[in-house]
């Protein structure tokens, strides 16, 4: 992302996976709140893990965010973002 090679990425996040990176290379990440995003089984009843988007600019990941963000129906403990 950093180096140009790609507009939009995801990452997963547990400890700071994705936000310490982020931080350190100057693009853009949001680690979104637990449920917002669809999640692998397994993985979807950590409320620490989350998948979410790394972009260059907020515009682009806001708009990431909403696009990764809705139902997925493998996904039990998805939000209603209504």
């Amino acid at each position: 992302m950093a180096a140009g090679a790609t507009t939009f990425a995801t990452g997963s996040d547990y400890g700071g996976s994705i936000r310490i990176p982020a931080s350190c290379c100057g693009v853009v990440d949001f680690k979104p709140p637990f449920g917002r995003n669809p999640q692998d089984a397994g993985w979807n009843f950590d409320s620490y893990s989350a998948y979410g988007p790394i972009t260059r600019t907020v515009g682009d990941t806001i708009l990431m965010q909403n696009t990764m963000a809705g139902p997925y129906d493998q996904d039990i403990t998805p939000c209603d973002p209504n």
